[in-house]
């Protein structure tokens, strides 16, 4: 999950279909779909590429994220009993320049 200051995007919520993930954002109605990105899997490893053009991204020089797998992003307590997170419960990373 990326956030960009004030925005909420998700990354590869669904399968990924020919080398691309979805990258979505999340609105009050739901997800909408703003774009793809390029995904790579080589052992243990996930790797993406992702435009700082898309909506809500790069804005302001940098973004907040999150790795999660297996977690409910409705339920927030979810991050902390289900599933797989890091960092751990609601802390995210920084990215900026």
């Amino acid at each position: 999950m990326l956030h960009s200051y004030g925005k909420a995007d998700i990354i590869n919520r669904r399968l990924p279909a020919d080398g691309f993930a979805t990258v979505e954002q999340i609105t009050k109605d739901g997800y909408q779909t703003v774009g793809k990105a390029k995904i790579r899997f080589e052992g243990n490893k996930l790797m993406l590429s992702v435009q700082k053009t898309l909506p809500g991204l790069g804005e302001n020089g940098g973004f907040r994220f999150k790795w999660a797998d297996n977690c409910d992003p409705a339920d927030l307590y979810n991050y902390y009993t289900h599933g797989d997170s890091a960092p751990y419960g609601r802390l995210n990373w920084v990215y900026g320049q």
